[in-house]
């Protein structure tokens, strides 16, 4: 009776894990509102572009802030990435003196399972973030995207942007 009753709540925490962790996808950029290019960098690394993008460079306090990390494969070939958690990419912020002040993941659950996709040429996948208003006081950031793919791991791609109290 024990066993079952441990096993019943194992099974339904594990699926309270996976369902949680849904939203963690990457997202096809048509259906999303995907930010303009007007902040953004590209870093290249080993045939795959890594690119954040915010919509501004300088936004009020009182502004979301959105963001967007874009994976595309440039080789002529497939390439495959192995993720070891759900968790398939991350934002982090940094003020002036290089402390970290915001983190997209926080707070967030993720599946323990190693997850492979593969990239195909050309194949782009798009992940979304946003600060909301008032996170942020004002101020220089230097904000940061990566994935969590064990063939890009440490790899970061940055852009600055500056928060103003001005409404």
């Amino acid at each position: 009776m024990r066993s079952k009753l441990l096993t019943t709540v194992v099974l339904l925490s594990a699926l309270c894990l996976m369902t949680a962790c849904t939203n963690n996808t990457p997202q096809p950029s048509p259906k999303q509102e995907t930010p303009t290019e007007s902040n953004e960098k590209t870093v290249i690394i080993d045939d795959i572009e890594m690119t954040i993008t915010a919509t501004e460079k300088k936004y009020k306090k009182t502004e979301l802030i959105p963001l967007r990390l874009r994976l595309l494969n440039a080789a002529a070939a497939d390439s495959m990435l192995t993720f070891p958690t759900s968790q398939k990419y991350d934002f982090f912020i940094k003020d002036e003196q290089g402390h970290e002040v915001w983190r997209w993941s926080e707070g967030r659950v993720f599946t323990q399972m190693v997850q492979n996709e593969t990239i195909q040429a050309g194949e782009r996948f798009d992940y979304f973030g946003k600060v909301e208003p008032g996170e942020l006081e004002a101020g220089s950031y230097e904000v940061l995207g990566l994935t969590t793919a064990e063939e890009l791991i440490g790899e970061t791609v940055s852009i600055e942007l500056i928060v103003e109290n001005k409404d």
